[in-house]
């Protein structure tokens, strides 16, 4: 039992470790064409089943992801659609449960830069809230709802793999963490993480005693 029990806590602690040293190791998405929210001044309250459309867009070569300005607590699923012409170029779902200012909607790596490309957002009657659509002012639109034209443009995201893993953006991130504190510095966050992991130690010793 003993000794069950001491497996178990190894083998938490090393399947933590590892969650984390994999999660670490990940790429981040970064946008090709950021948009600041504060330029989405437009919104429209979509009640019904429909579909939002931008034409004359670039989809930048190694796009995995688009990002769409649609706003839930609880969204519906959102299928994502990419033509040119008449060519499909890309079509992908998101799943319900997405929640926030935004959608992100994977897609299959693009080989190609894509010009003059329609992307498509079908948003489904939602049960639970109506959507919102933010949109960014333009001199001449060429967004639609429903296939009707509409003031504004949507300030659709395109998302590829940044060059750099989430390890390296920590000593960044620690700093930025740092800031605006009583006392100052990245070694607050480094003596945060030395005290959970030492809180870490002396739970498991702590166990390992009482056995």
């Amino acid at each position: 039992m003993k000794r069950g029990v001491l497996v178990c806590l190894v083998a938490g602690l090393v399947l933590t470790v590892a969650a984390i040293a994999f999660d670490l190791s990940r790429v981040p998405l970064v946008a090709a064409n950021p948009t600041p929210a504060s330029s989405q001044t437009g919104v429209t309250v979509l009640h019904k089943k429909t579909s939002v459309c931008q034409a004359a867009e670039t989809m930048p070569k190694g796009t995995t992801a688009i990002r769409v300005p649609l706003f839930a607590v609880l969204g519906p699923a959102v299928s994502i659609s990419v033509t040119q012409g008449r060519r499909l170029i890309a079509h992908a779902k998101h799943a319900a449960g997405w929640m926030g200012g935004s959608v992100t909607v994977p897609l299959s790596k693009q080989a190609r830069t894509t010009f003059d490309a329609t992307v498509c957002a079908m948003v489904p009657a939602n049960a639970y809230e109506p959507i919102v659509l933010r949109t960014s002012p333009a001199k001449k639109s060429t967004a639609t709802i429903g296939a009707k034209p509409i003031r504004g443009h949507i300030a659709i995201e395109y998302l590829s793999p940044d060059r750099s893993s989430w390890l390296s953006l920590v000593p960044e991130v620690a700093r930025r963490m740092g800031l605006g504190r009583a006392w100052g510095g990245t070694w607050i966050v480094l003596l945060v993480v030395l005290m959970m992991g030492g809180l870490v130690v002396v739970c498991s010793l702590s166990i390992i005693r009482e056995m």
